[in-house]
């Protein structure tokens, strides 16, 4: 066994993977959070981004507000979690969809070259549909909806 950190170790003979920070991290959020990966973090596991980011993004359930956050993470809090239809997962760790994860990225940080770039990987990809990107945003805002169609508008024009 290798130790990671306090509480976590992982097996000596098992290959270790590129981004298995991102679920030490995860883990050290103290279960059962219910926060899933997202934000930039997401945005590079879905390789929508050629960015790494400097912190791991999750978000939560405000329920949480008062937990400790470890050194590193960032924690984004919105009022019920991510719902179900709104999470997928990879390598046992959940993240936030396609879709929420660009949302949230526009939501964030508006339209930038970052966030055009986002949304037209995923388009091109076939990750997922303009129509879909739409759906999502309108779920959380007008100023989102309105964002969503403006960096769609670039990326396919």
């Amino acid at each position: 066994m290798i130790r990671i950190r306090r509480g976590l170790y992982r097996l000596r003979d098992f290959p270790s993977s590129q981004r298995e920070h991102l679920v030490a991290e995860w883990l050290n959020t103290g279960q059962p959070i219910d926060a899933v990966l997202s934000h930039e973090t997401a945005a590079e596991l879905h390789d929508l981004t050629d960015l790494i980011p400097s912190m791991v993004h999750m978000t939560a359930s405000r329920r949480n507000t008062g937990r400790r956050v470890p050194g590193g993470v960032r924690l984004h809090f919105v009022t019920d979690g991510v719902p179900a239809d709104e999470r997928t997962e990879r390598n046992g760790v959940p993240l936030t969809t396609v879709e929420r994860t660009i949302v949230d990225l526009v939501v964030s940080h508006g339209v930038t070259e970052q966030t055009m770039l986002a949304v037209a990987q995923a388009l091109d990809r076939g990750l997922t549909t303009s129509g879909h990107l739409r759906e999502v945003a309108r779920g959380r805002s007008k100023a989102a909806s309105s964002r969503i169609d403006q960096a769609i508008g670039h990326s396919e024009g």
